[in-house]
């Protein structure tokens, strides 16, 4: 497997399919302009999964502050869920980075996965008045206790 940037091949088709199951009511027009944001905001931090140079994910994120990171997009091809693969990519991510927070709005769909990797959660409702759940979703880095 291979973890990588990817924030200047985002426009290729294999990462815009990966990136439209992560967006709400994807169309091409919403991608594209997705991708243009995302490559001109150098907070932004695009990475891609992929084994023998076949795209299998696509992680996204936001330097909010100085180890602080906020999950914009999160997505593996749908016939590849459920093999570690999101979680791999989080791992990843965390071990390349000094990370003391991550992130994610999520809704119903993704919110186990967060949950079962150890983020907390915290319902917000339907925020958006579109008939969907939404969740913020947390996990800090474990800061060892000082003894006295």
């Amino acid at each position: 497997m291979k973890f990588c940037d990817v924030k200047t091949d985002l426009s290729a088709s294999p990462y815009q399919e990966i990136l439209a199951l992560s967006v709400y009511n994807p169309t091409k027009e919403r991608i594209q302009n997705r991708i243009q944001a995302y490559r001109k905001d150098s907070r932004v931090l695009a990475f891609g999964l992929s084994k023998e140079d076949v795209p299998l994910g696509l992680l996204i994120l936001r330097e909010k502050d100085t180890g602080k990171y906020e999950i914009l997009d999160f997505a593996v091809k749908k016939n590849r869920q459920r093999e570690g693969l999101g979680s791999f990519m989080l791992d990843s991510f965390r071990n390349a980075f000094p990370v003391k927070e991550l992130t994610a709005e999520t809704d119903d769909e993704a919110v186990e996965f967060y949950r079962k990797y150890g983020f907390a959660i915290q319902p917000l409702g339907d925020i958006y008045q579109s008939g969907i759940k939404r969740y913020l979703c947390r996990i800090c880095k474990d800061i060892p206790e000082i003894s006295a």
